[in-house]
């Protein structure tokens, strides 16, 4: 299909390339609307059948550029869609971009739900529920949480600068668990960051690979099938390979 043979003026625009993107580009399929890919470099969701192209450049803000001018020349115009939080806080700093339309272009509305613990008050305030958090200024802090309610899935406050270096999401099943967190994450040189811990809500379903199959293929992702824990990242990789080939 010819991307000017679409009957939709505005083309999403996904702007990444790993699990999250290719749960996004699979979102568009009822609407039988194609897909680009804007990213640094190639990922498995540059592969899936609903994207019509990709364009993939170190500095993404080329990469924006050659996929802007490819949608003029199509007649087309963009609705670009960031699926991470650098990439929100990137669109925000940047400013508009034509031919794109951007959700949110307020830098103090996205640095606002960047900060989990800024994000989980407005929830408060808007009397939204969400799990039971705990936010400690340092690594080590997470060792006065012995107490709490285990397993916690342990979080950056802001993401944005720890991502590139730790994992976004880690599972403790249990106390015993934070001393091996805490030597990761000092090992990394990130004991400084703020991190939150928050009550892990048990999604039966969303763990048979059977069912995420039939039922949420194209909505599973890192929060939902990749928990992360510190000794069972690989086996957890493993288990989902046949899951993600079949969503391409």
């Amino acid at each position: 299909m010819q991307l000017s043979d679409v009957s939709y003026e505005y083309i999403p625009v996904v702007m990444g390339s790993d699990i999250n993107p290719l749960g996004t580009v699979g979102a568009f399929r009822s609407l039988a609307l194609p897909c680009l890919i804007v990213a640094e470099k190639e990922g498995i969701a540059c592969h899936s059948k609903y994207v019509h192209r990709s364009f993939l450049n170190a500095n993404i803000l080329e990469a924006l550029c050659a996929a802007g001018e490819y949608l003029a020349q199509c007649g087309k115009k963009g609705y670009l869609i960031p699926t991470s939080d650098a990439y929100a806080l990137f669109l925000a700093k940047q400013g508009p971009l034509p031919p794109y339309h951007i959700v949110n272009e307020c830098r103090e509305t996205i640095e606002m739900c960047l900060d989990k613990t800024e994000l989980h008050a407005l929830m408060e305030e808007a009397g939204l529920a969400y799990p039971k958090s705990y936010r400690v200024e340092s690594a080590r802090e997470l060792e006065t949480l012995k107490e709490a309610m285990f397993p916690l899935l342990v979080k950056p406050a802001c993401t944005v600068g720890f991502v590139n270096h730790f994992e976004k999401a880690n599972l403790l099943e249990k106390p015993e668990d934070i001393a091996a967190y805490v030597a990761s994450v000092e090992k990394a040189g990130l004991g400084h960051h703020a991190l939150v811990a928050q009550e892990f809500i048990q999604l039966a379903h969303a763990l048979d690979p059977q069912d995420i199959q039939q039922n949420y293929q194209h909505r599973f992702s890192v929060h939902h099938s990749f928990h992360k824990t510190i000794d069972g990242e690989r086996n957890r990789q493993e288990r989902y390979t046949e899951i993600l080939q079949s969503v391409l």
